[in-house]
């Protein structure tokens, strides 16, 4: 069995593993999502931490597609906001 280092795979999903790390933190330290993830349990469960944190963004009022291939897409009220204007919408900063 081939081994995929850790760097390879962030190469592969264009960074989207830091970005639903940091996404989940901020949408359970504002009590949307009930579990944070780190960097290994995204690795091995990426779709599965993917849709929680896309549904956890939808409570929020933001869509977020967490594109396998490239950096997560935001939206709110139907155009295409940034990461960080995301998280101000929740006031995780």
């Amino acid at each position: 069995m081939t081994a995929i280092r850790e760097e390879e795979l962030n190469m592969v999903n264009g960074g989207t593993v830091d970005e639903i790390v940091m996404d989940s933190q901020a949408l359970y330290d504002k009590g949307y999502l009930s579990e944070s993830y780190n960097r290994a349990e995204v690795i091995l469960a990426y779709f599965y931490c993917a849709a929680k944190v896309t549904k956890c963004w939808g409570m929020s009022g933001v869509t977020c597609d967490t594109g396998f291939f490239g950096d997560n897409k935001y939206e709110l009220d139907g155009r295409e906001i940034s990461r960080g204007e995301a998280l101000r919408h929740i006031h995780a900063f």
